[in-house]
Protein backbone atom coordinates (compact mmCIF):
# COMPACT_ATOMS: atom_id res chain seq x y z
CA UNK A 1 0.00 0.00 0.00
CA UNK A 2 1.01 3.62 -0.51
CA UNK A 3 2.48 4.88 2.77
CA UNK A 4 4.12 8.08 1.49
CA UNK A 5 2.35 11.06 -0.05
CA UNK A 6 3.77 14.17 -1.69
CA UNK A 7 3.00 17.33 0.26
CA UNK A 8 0.74 19.50 -1.85
CA UNK A 9 2.55 22.49 -3.35
CA UNK A 10 6.07 20.94 -3.07
CA UNK A 11 8.21 19.08 -5.57
CA UNK A 12 9.81 16.36 -3.48
CA UNK A 13 8.72 16.71 0.16
CA UNK A 14 7.30 13.32 1.15
CA UNK A 15 5.11 12.78 4.21
CA UNK A 16 4.58 9.45 5.91
CA UNK A 17 1.02 8.29 6.57
CA UNK A 18 1.67 8.40 10.29
CA UNK A 19 2.51 12.11 10.25
CA UNK A 20 -0.61 13.54 8.55
CA UNK A 21 -4.24 14.16 9.43
CA UNK A 22 -6.85 11.64 8.48
CA UNK A 23 -8.92 12.04 5.31
CA UNK A 24 -8.54 14.81 2.78
CA UNK A 25 -7.01 16.97 5.48
CA UNK A 26 -3.69 15.19 4.92
CA UNK A 27 -2.84 17.79 2.27
CA UNK A 28 -1.06 15.26 0.04
CA UNK A 29 -1.12 14.26 -3.61
CA UNK A 30 0.07 11.11 -5.38
CA UNK A 31 3.85 11.29 -5.98
CA UNK A 32 3.33 10.01 -9.52
CA UNK A 33 0.06 11.30 -10.98
CA UNK A 34 -0.33 14.30 -8.60
CA UNK A 35 -4.02 13.57 -7.88
CA UNK A 36 -5.35 14.26 -4.40
CA UNK A 37 -4.88 11.59 -1.77
CA UNK A 38 -7.00 10.68 1.18
CA UNK A 39 -5.30 9.45 4.34
CA UNK A 40 -6.76 6.35 5.95
CA UNK A 41 -4.94 6.15 9.24
CA UNK A 42 -7.80 5.58 11.66
CA UNK A 43 -8.88 2.12 10.58
CA UNK A 44 -8.60 -1.02 12.69
CA UNK A 45 -8.75 -3.71 9.99
CA UNK A 46 -6.12 -2.40 7.55
CA UNK A 47 -2.75 -0.73 8.10
CA UNK A 48 -2.68 3.06 7.65
CA UNK A 49 -2.22 4.06 4.00
CA UNK A 50 -3.00 6.64 1.34
CA UNK A 51 -5.63 6.15 -1.34
CA UNK A 52 -6.55 8.23 -4.33
CA UNK A 53 -9.46 10.53 -3.52
CA UNK A 54 -12.88 9.92 -5.02
CA UNK A 55 -13.00 10.74 -8.71
CA UNK A 56 -9.40 9.68 -9.42
CA UNK A 57 -8.33 6.17 -10.38
CA UNK A 58 -5.33 4.66 -8.61
CA UNK A 59 -2.44 5.09 -11.06
CA UNK A 60 -0.60 2.13 -9.51
CA UNK A 61 2.76 3.89 -9.67
CA UNK A 62 2.66 5.94 -6.48
CA UNK A 63 4.79 3.44 -4.46
CA UNK A 64 7.41 3.32 -7.18
CA UNK A 65 7.73 7.10 -7.46
CA UNK A 66 7.57 7.55 -3.70
CA UNK A 67 10.49 5.13 -3.18
CA UNK A 68 12.51 6.92 -5.85
CA UNK A 69 11.79 10.36 -4.37
CA UNK A 70 12.44 9.13 -0.82
CA UNK A 71 15.90 7.89 -1.82
CA UNK A 72 16.67 11.25 -3.44
CA UNK A 73 15.47 13.08 -0.35
CA UNK A 74 17.65 10.95 1.93
CA UNK A 75 20.76 11.51 -0.18
CA UNK A 76 20.09 15.23 -0.43
CA UNK A 77 19.66 15.69 3.31
CA UNK A 78 22.30 13.17 4.49
CA UNK A 79 24.89 14.06 1.82
CA UNK A 80 26.42 10.58 1.88
CA UNK A 81 26.13 7.23 0.14
CA UNK A 82 27.96 3.90 0.01
CA UNK A 83 29.97 3.42 -3.18
CA UNK A 84 29.99 0.11 -5.12
CA UNK A 85 32.88 -2.29 -5.36
CA UNK A 86 35.16 -1.69 -8.31
CA UNK A 87 36.02 -4.98 -9.98
CA UNK A 88 38.45 -4.37 -12.82
CA UNK A 89 40.61 -7.08 -14.34
CA UNK A 90 43.77 -5.46 -12.97
CA UNK A 91 42.46 -3.26 -10.14
CA UNK A 92 39.89 -3.86 -7.39
CA UNK A 93 38.50 -1.51 -4.78
CA UNK A 94 36.09 -2.46 -2.00
CA UNK A 95 33.04 -0.39 -1.08
CA UNK A 96 33.49 2.79 0.94
CA UNK A 97 31.21 5.52 2.27
CA UNK A 98 31.56 8.88 0.55
CA UNK A 99 30.35 12.17 2.03
CA UNK A 100 29.54 15.21 -0.10
CA UNK A 101 29.76 18.92 0.48
CA UNK A 102 26.64 19.48 -1.60
CA UNK A 103 23.90 17.45 -3.32
CA UNK A 104 21.61 18.58 -6.14
CA UNK A 105 18.58 16.74 -7.51
CA UNK A 106 17.57 16.28 -11.16
CA UNK A 107 19.58 19.21 -12.41
CA UNK A 108 19.88 19.20 -16.22
CA UNK A 109 23.41 18.59 -17.46
CA UNK A 110 24.68 18.53 -21.02
CA UNK A 111 26.71 15.53 -22.14
CA UNK A 112 27.65 14.67 -25.69
CA UNK A 113 25.31 17.39 -27.03
CA UNK A 114 22.40 15.91 -25.08
CA UNK A 115 20.67 17.04 -21.91
CA UNK A 116 20.41 14.57 -19.04
CA UNK A 117 18.88 14.87 -15.58
CA UNK A 118 20.74 12.65 -13.12
CA UNK A 119 18.66 11.67 -10.08
CA UNK A 120 21.28 13.09 -7.71
CA UNK A 121 24.64 14.80 -8.10
CA UNK A 122 27.05 14.63 -5.16
CA UNK A 123 29.64 17.41 -5.16
CA UNK A 124 32.96 17.50 -3.30
CA UNK A 125 35.38 20.44 -3.24
CA UNK A 126 39.14 20.04 -2.94
CA UNK A 127 41.73 22.38 -1.42
CA UNK A 128 42.31 24.08 -4.77
CA UNK A 129 38.65 25.03 -5.11
CA UNK A 130 38.26 22.20 -7.59
CA UNK A 131 34.89 20.54 -7.98
CA UNK A 132 34.29 16.80 -8.28
CA UNK A 133 30.84 15.55 -9.26
CA UNK A 134 29.41 12.06 -8.88
CA UNK A 135 26.15 11.19 -10.58
CA UNK A 136 23.88 8.91 -8.56
CA UNK A 137 21.11 7.09 -10.42
CA UNK A 138 18.33 5.36 -8.43
CA UNK A 139 16.96 2.20 -10.06
CA UNK A 140 13.42 1.32 -9.05
CA UNK A 141 11.87 0.13 -12.29
CA UNK A 142 14.09 1.46 -15.10
CA UNK A 143 17.87 1.16 -15.28
CA UNK A 144 20.12 3.66 -17.04
CA UNK A 145 19.66 3.06 -20.78
CA UNK A 146 22.42 2.24 -23.25
CA UNK A 147 22.55 5.70 -24.88
CA UNK A 148 22.91 7.47 -21.57
CA UNK A 149 25.54 4.96 -20.47
CA UNK A 150 27.53 5.53 -23.67
CA UNK A 151 27.45 9.30 -23.21
CA UNK A 152 28.50 9.02 -19.55
CA UNK A 153 31.45 6.79 -20.39
CA UNK A 154 32.44 8.81 -23.45
CA UNK A 155 32.65 11.99 -21.35
CA UNK A 156 34.20 10.08 -18.42
CA UNK A 157 31.56 11.31 -16.01
CA UNK A 158 31.78 9.43 -12.66
CA UNK A 159 28.43 7.73 -12.10
CA UNK A 160 26.94 4.94 -9.98
CA UNK A 161 23.57 3.19 -10.07
CA UNK A 162 21.85 1.93 -6.90
CA UNK A 163 19.18 -0.74 -7.34
CA UNK A 164 16.26 -0.36 -4.91
CA UNK A 165 13.75 -2.38 -6.95
CA UNK A 166 13.85 -5.16 -4.37
CA UNK A 167 12.31 -2.83 -1.78
CA UNK A 168 9.11 -2.22 -3.77
CA UNK A 169 7.55 -5.36 -2.34
CA UNK A 170 8.37 -4.40 1.25
CA UNK A 171 6.88 -1.94 3.71
CA UNK A 172 9.82 0.37 3.21
CA UNK A 173 10.41 3.31 5.52
CA UNK A 174 12.76 6.22 5.55
CA UNK A 175 14.94 4.33 8.01
CA UNK A 176 15.16 1.15 5.92
CA UNK A 177 15.91 3.08 2.72
CA UNK A 178 18.55 5.14 4.53
CA UNK A 179 20.18 1.96 5.78
CA UNK A 180 20.25 0.53 2.27
CA UNK A 181 21.79 3.70 0.81
CA UNK A 182 24.52 4.37 3.39
CA UNK A 183 25.25 0.88 4.75
CA UNK A 184 24.35 -1.53 1.97
CA UNK A 185 27.19 -2.93 -0.10
CA UNK A 186 25.19 -4.83 -2.70
CA UNK A 187 22.79 -3.81 -5.45
CA UNK A 188 24.98 -1.01 -6.79
CA UNK A 189 27.41 -0.74 -9.68
CA UNK A 190 29.81 1.71 -11.29
CA UNK A 191 28.57 2.96 -14.63
CA UNK A 192 31.74 4.99 -15.02
CA UNK A 193 34.72 5.63 -12.74
CA UNK A 194 37.57 7.33 -14.62
CA UNK A 195 39.88 7.37 -11.59
CA UNK A 196 39.67 3.62 -11.00
CA UNK A 197 39.62 2.94 -14.74
CA UNK A 198 42.94 4.76 -15.03
CA UNK A 199 44.44 2.69 -12.22
CA UNK A 200 43.14 -0.47 -13.86
CA UNK A 201 44.71 0.53 -17.19
CA UNK A 202 48.03 1.42 -15.53
CA UNK A 203 48.12 -1.94 -13.75
CA UNK A 204 47.24 -3.66 -17.02
CA UNK A 205 50.17 -2.02 -18.81
CA UNK A 206 52.45 -2.88 -15.92
CA UNK A 207 51.29 -6.50 -15.96
CA UNK A 208 51.82 -6.73 -19.73
CA UNK A 209 55.30 -5.26 -19.38
CA UNK A 210 56.16 -7.74 -16.63
CA UNK A 211 54.79 -10.55 -18.77
CA UNK A 212 56.93 -9.41 -21.71
CA UNK A 213 60.03 -9.16 -19.48
CA UNK A 214 59.39 -12.62 -18.09
CA UNK A 215 58.97 -13.98 -21.61
CA UNK A 216 62.18 -12.33 -22.74
CA UNK A 217 64.09 -13.63 -19.71
CA UNK A 218 62.74 -17.11 -20.35
CA UNK A 219 63.87 -16.91 -24.00
CA UNK A 220 67.34 -15.71 -22.98
CA UNK A 221 67.64 -18.48 -20.40
CA UNK A 222 66.55 -21.07 -22.96
CA UNK A 223 69.03 -19.68 -25.47
CA UNK A 224 71.82 -19.85 -22.91
CA UNK A 225 70.96 -23.42 -21.98
CA UNK A 226 70.88 -24.42 -25.65
CA UNK A 227 74.27 -22.77 -26.23
CA UNK A 228 75.73 -24.62 -23.26
CA UNK A 229 74.22 -27.87 -24.51
CA UNK A 230 75.55 -27.25 -28.02
CA UNK A 231 79.00 -26.55 -26.56
CA UNK A 232 78.88 -29.87 -24.74
CA UNK A 233 77.76 -31.64 -27.90
CA UNK A 234 80.52 -29.95 -29.92
CA UNK A 235 83.13 -31.04 -27.38
CA UNK A 236 81.82 -34.59 -27.39
CA UNK A 237 81.80 -34.59 -31.18
CA UNK A 238 85.39 -33.30 -31.27
CA UNK A 239 86.55 -36.05 -28.91
CA UNK A 240 84.88 -38.71 -31.02
CA UNK A 241 86.46 -37.35 -34.19
CA UNK A 242 89.88 -37.39 -32.52
CA UNK A 243 89.32 -40.95 -31.35
CA UNK A 244 88.29 -42.06 -34.84
CA UNK A 245 91.30 -40.27 -36.33
CA UNK A 246 93.66 -42.04 -33.96
CA UNK A 247 91.96 -45.34 -34.71
CA UNK A 248 92.30 -44.66 -38.43
CA UNK A 249 95.99 -43.76 -38.08
CA UNK A 250 96.60 -46.85 -35.99
CA UNK A 251 94.83 -49.07 -38.55
CA UNK A 252 96.69 -47.51 -41.48
CA UNK A 253 100.05 -47.88 -39.75
CA UNK A 254 99.33 -51.47 -38.83
CA UNK A 255 98.23 -52.26 -42.39
CA UNK A 256 101.35 -50.62 -43.81
CA UNK A 257 103.63 -52.48 -41.44
CA UNK A 258 101.88 -55.74 -42.22
CA UNK A 259 102.34 -55.31 -45.98
CA UNK A 260 105.97 -54.31 -45.60
CA UNK A 261 106.66 -57.31 -43.42
CA UNK A 262 104.92 -59.63 -45.84
CA UNK A 263 106.88 -58.19 -48.77
CA UNK A 264 110.18 -58.57 -46.93
CA UNK A 265 109.64 -62.12 -45.79
CA UNK A 266 112.02 -64.48 -47.64
CA UNK A 267 110.44 -66.93 -50.02
CA UNK A 268 112.49 -69.90 -48.87
CA UNK A 269 110.74 -72.19 -46.52
CA UNK A 270 113.72 -72.30 -44.20
CA UNK A 271 113.82 -68.52 -43.85
CA UNK A 272 110.05 -68.26 -43.56
CA UNK A 273 109.89 -70.97 -40.94
CA UNK A 274 112.68 -69.33 -38.98
CA UNK A 275 111.78 -65.66 -39.23
CA UNK A 276 108.10 -65.31 -40.17
CA UNK A 277 106.59 -65.61 -36.64
CA UNK A 278 108.23 -62.42 -35.44
CA UNK A 279 106.85 -60.46 -38.38
CA UNK A 280 103.42 -61.99 -38.45
CA UNK A 281 100.71 -59.48 -37.38
CA UNK A 282 98.53 -60.36 -34.45
CA UNK A 283 95.50 -62.44 -35.27
CA UNK A 284 92.39 -60.25 -34.97
CA UNK A 285 88.93 -61.89 -35.09
CA UNK A 286 86.92 -61.03 -38.16
CA UNK A 287 84.08 -59.36 -36.25
CA UNK A 288 86.51 -57.01 -34.45
CA UNK A 289 88.34 -56.23 -37.65
CA UNK A 290 84.99 -55.46 -39.28
CA UNK A 291 84.25 -52.97 -36.45
CA UNK A 292 87.63 -51.28 -36.94
CA UNK A 293 87.11 -50.97 -40.69
CA UNK A 294 83.64 -49.45 -40.15
CA UNK A 295 85.06 -46.91 -37.70
CA UNK A 296 87.82 -45.88 -40.07
CA UNK A 297 86.29 -46.19 -43.55
CA UNK A 298 82.60 -46.15 -42.78
CA UNK A 299 82.31 -49.45 -44.71
CA UNK A 300 81.92 -53.09 -43.77
CA UNK A 301 83.35 -56.45 -44.81
CA UNK A 302 80.25 -58.20 -43.48
CA UNK A 303 77.63 -58.75 -46.24
CA UNK A 304 74.86 -58.57 -43.62
CA UNK A 305 75.72 -54.95 -42.87
CA UNK A 306 73.99 -52.21 -44.88
CA UNK A 307 77.36 -50.45 -45.33
CA UNK A 308 78.87 -53.58 -46.94
CA UNK A 309 81.64 -53.00 -49.51
CA UNK A 310 82.45 -55.88 -51.87
CA UNK A 311 85.78 -54.34 -52.84
CA UNK A 312 86.85 -53.91 -49.23
CA UNK A 313 85.68 -57.43 -48.37
CA UNK A 314 87.74 -58.89 -51.21
CA UNK A 315 90.86 -57.03 -50.10
CA UNK A 316 90.31 -58.10 -46.52
CA UNK A 317 89.77 -61.73 -47.61
CA UNK A 318 93.20 -61.84 -49.24
CA UNK A 319 94.87 -60.29 -46.22
CA UNK A 320 92.99 -62.66 -43.93
CA UNK A 321 94.12 -65.70 -45.90
CA UNK A 322 97.70 -64.48 -45.86
CA UNK A 323 97.45 -63.86 -42.16
CA UNK A 324 96.13 -67.37 -41.55
CA UNK A 325 99.04 -68.87 -43.49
Amino acid sequence: MLTYGLKRGTENELLHIGSVHNGLGCGCVCPHCKHKLIARNKGTKRIPHFAHARGAEDCGKGRMTALHMLAQQIIESGKKVMLPDYKGDYYQKTTELIEFDEVTLEKSTKLDDKLYRPDCVGIKYDDNNGEHRLWIEILVTHEVDANKTDSIRKKKQPCIEIDLSGMLGTEYTKESVTQRLVEGKEDRVWICCPYYDKKNEENKLKALQEEEENRREAEELMKKLMEEENTKLDEEYRKRIEALSKLKESGSQHQSETLNRQNNIATTSTYRDKHEPQFRPPVIPMEKMDGIIQAVHGKSINPANENYSAELAERFKKLWEMNQK
